[in-house]
């Protein structure tokens, strides 16, 4: 069995799902310190004429105390207007402008707060499903691993993913 594993980003970039395609099973590894203004919350769309623009999901309580399973996201609703107000300046040029705001919609449904986590996967499900890849997924903290809360480092360094690996194991 192949097992891929990776953070949650919103909207990741096509490598992402490359790695998902060539994998049986995908866990969606929730259970990393949050770390602010990375790729789980925020991507870029490149502007027609005015170069790269950030399109960012606000959060309730986005600090560096909280794991990622805990990041909330501030208003749906608004986020997903931002998201979309940013797209639309494709839709005269980019022939798939449509579908990607389709996938957005689909994503960013709910007017509720939500989870970061719980938002990133919706839209990784959308882009498979577009793709027409098979996405069979799991996210860590669901798992009820008996993992350390804090990992301490190896020789001065962060711990690799072999020591995660046989601490999973």
């Amino acid at each position: 069995m192949k097992l891929g594993i990776m953070q949650p980003y919103f909207f990741p970039y096509l490598g992402h799902f490359a790695l998902i395609a060539n994998t049986d099973a995908w866990v969606v590894f929730d259970i990393t310190q949050y770390t602010p203004k990375t790729w789980m919350n925020r991507n870029r769309v490149l502007h027609p004429k005015e170069g790269w623009n950030y399109v960012t999901v606000p959060l309730a309580n986005g600090s560096i105390s909280i794991n990622t399973s805990e990041a909330r996201v501030l208003n749906v609703r608004d986020a997903r207007r931002s998201v979309l107000g940013k797209l639309s300046h494709y839709r005269r040029v980019a022939p798939y402008s449509r579908a990607v705001e389709a996938l957005v919609q689909d994503a960013m449904t709910g007017d509720a707060d939500t989870s970061l986590v719980e938002l990133n996967v919706r839209g990784l499900r959308a882009v498979c499903d577009y793709l027409g890849l098979s996405f069979n997924y799991r996210v860590c903290s669901e798992l009820g691993l008996s993992l350390p809360q804090n990992l301490p480092p190896e020789d001065g360094h962060r711990p690799s993913a072999q020591r995660w690996v046989h601490v999973a194991t």
